[in-house]
């Protein structure tokens, strides 16, 4: 009868975003968190505070909070988006005990600190098409641009503009997939706000292919 349940409730919530079965029943996704629908969100994926785009994917062991993914975005397991939190570098430390009064350890010792400003936390907004590789991480704070594709184990700390391949140590932009004149046409062209059926697929591979570099390894500029 609970397992019924559960199910009940489960398709319930998820029906309006699509079909619920594209949600597995081990994922958790916040009463404060939107998807847009359809969504395929994997096994024991954690959403906090966070808009996901349709027709958009999440593997397995996702963790995301405060972030804002948009569509057609590819996600490999085991992958953290925000959530992290930061910590001041130029503080005499690092620890919260000493500059945020509403933190949980200060309050229960009774510790009165004065309130430094400081922002311990920021959105992480993921532009359209993206696709991030597994057990990358994103810190709080970070924007990555349409179309980019960030290497598997990645620390991405930095903005990442539309289109680069972000990978390596350290981790910076290597390469653009396309020159930056078919980048900026991709870019105009907004296909991503079609449905799959509605997206002219000829068109979009005749612009790729007539810019493609040369130099597959164009280097970041």
């Amino acid at each position: 009868m609970k397992q019924w349940l559960r199910q009940w409730r489960h398709q319930r919530r998820f029906a309006p975003y699509g079909k619920p079965e594209f949600v597995h029943p081990s994922a958790r996704i916040s009463r404060n968190s939107s998807l847009e629908g359809p969504v395929c969100v994997g096994p024991g994926c954690r959403v906090k505070q966070s808009s996901i785009g349709g027709y958009s994917y999440l593997a397995y062991d996702i963790r995301i909070h405060d972030g804002t993914i948009g569509r057609y975005c590819s996600i490999g397991p085991e992958v953290i988006i925000g959530g992290l939190g930061k910590h001041p570098t130029d503080h005499f430390s690092t620890s919260p005990l000493t500059y945020s009064p509403s933190h949980p350890l200060s309050e229960r010792l009774g510790h009165s600190k004065t309130d430094l400003g400081f922002e311990e936390s920021a959105p992480v907004t993921i532009g359209h098409d993206v696709w991030i590789g597994a057990r990358a991480i994103i810190v709080d704070g970070v924007t990555i641009g349409h179309g980019a594709i960030i290497g598997a184990n990645t620390v991405v700390a930095k903005d990442v503009p539309p289109y680069a391949v972000f990978y390596g140590s350290p981790p910076k932009a290597r390469r653009f997939r396309f020159p930056q004149e078919t980048i900026a046409r991709l870019l105009e062209s907004e296909w991503w706000n079609k449905a799959p059926d509605q997206i002219n697929d000829d068109d979009l591979l005749a612009l790729v292919q007539e810019h493609h570099p040369s130099n597959p390894e164009n280097p970041a500029s």
